[in-house]
């Protein structure tokens, strides 16, 4: 992770690209069927983005401890997540991959809201 730059609690810019490449590639693999050209791969093609997936999600937790707090490793990972939504977003994509990041971004968003109670009302 060093060789990727600094971490702040910014999204990186590893994520947006691959965020735009697996947009990138759900879009291609779904104009292909829309002209009738497909010749399925539909499990090869999930079983790759899962794959993809699982490689930016532990890269993505591997950075976030070079910050000093959870707290801060909490917020750098939501707003990762959320802008891996945004371009999905963008890009009008829906379906598994979508819903998976949607889900951990949930996730993370409630482990958020326990630190922060956790560090203001401890004493509860």
């Amino acid at each position: 992770p060093r060789k990727l730059g600094s971490v702040t609690k910014n999204p990186h810019y590893v994520t947006r690209r691959y965020s735009e490449f697996t947009a990138s590639i759900l879009t291609l693999h779904g104009g292909m069927e829309s002209f009738g050209i497909a010749g399925g791969g539909e499990d090869m093609l999930r079983n790759d983005l899962t794959k993809l997936r699982a490689g930016i999600v532990e890269l993505l937790k591997r950075l976030s401890e070079e910050l000093p707090s959870p707290k801060q490793r909490l917020v750098f990972l939501i707003n990762n997540y959320d802008q891996i939504l945004s371009v999905f977003a963008e890009r009008n994509m829906v379906g598994e991959e979508t819903a998976w990041f949607d889900e951990t971004l949930a996730q993370h968003r409630g482990l958020f809201v326990e630190e922060e109670l956790s560090q203001g009302f401890s004493q509860l």
